[in-house]
């Protein structure tokens, strides 16, 4: 008996059994029944799709840069004139060269005058 089990125990590789299926003809795998459902709605896109939502994305993106670009450089006409301007011109120049020429070229146009201004106002406060 002792040899028995030695032979049985010396076979180094089990066939696998396929459960509930017994029949070998059929290879399938199980992984996605054990899955979510939503995990395979973005694996399916068409690449055609996708680069087609990214695009979009990055026109928001570059829409959403280019108000606030505007918006500061219409606040720094008022408030922080050099700090806001500069920041205005960086963020307007990056609308304008991402696609935004209006928004972009606005904010930059602004964001200079803004900081034109500044300079020529400090010359009459501090040095009268």
């Amino acid at each position: 008996m002792a040899k028995s089990k030695r032979k049985h125990n010396s076979k180094s590789v089990r066939e696998r059994v396929d459960y509930p299926r017994k029949e070998h003809e059929h290879k399938e795998e199980y992984a996605a029944e054990l899955t979510s459902p939503l995990a395979g709605m973005f694996v399916a896109e068409e690449p055609e799709a996708r680069a087609e939502v990214e695009s979009e994305t990055e026109n928001l993106v570059s829409m959403r840069i280019g108000y606030l670009a505007l918006a500061i450089s219409l606040i720094s006409l008022f408030v922080w004139s050099f700090v806001l301007g500069t920041i205005g011109i960086v963020l307007g120049y990056y609308a304008f060269a991402d696609g935004r020429r209006t928004t972009g070229g606005w904010a930059v146009g602004i964001g200079i005058a803004s900081l034109v201004s500044y300079s020529f106002l400090v010359l009459f406060t501090y040095y009268q």
